[in-house]
């Protein structure tokens, strides 16, 4: 599975569990209150191929970032 920084469970009031992957490679995982420790178990093994394809997705995105210090600015795909 790709690094990623964060990986939150959070519990809500909430009908639905939800997972969510943003490009800064944070997992958040939102489950009803009720959620069990068994049924979150087995969310995340049958979620887990999407988990990994999305973090792959926006890994392979931040492998083509131009890091700018302050004052550079970005010309012509170089930093200036």
């Amino acid at each position: 599975m790709p690094a990623y920084k964060d990986f939150i469970i959070e519990r809500r009031r909430v009908r639905h569990a939800r997972i969510n992957v943003n490009h800064e490679l944070r997992v958040l995982v939102v489950i009803p209150m009720r959620y069990s420790q068994a049924e979150l178990q087995i969310l995340l093994a049958e979620k887990r191929k999407w988990i990994e394809k999305q973090l792959a997705f926006f890994s392979k995105g931040r492998e083509s970032f131009i890091e700018l210090i302050p004052g550079e600015i970005l010309f012509l795909g170089k930093a200036i």
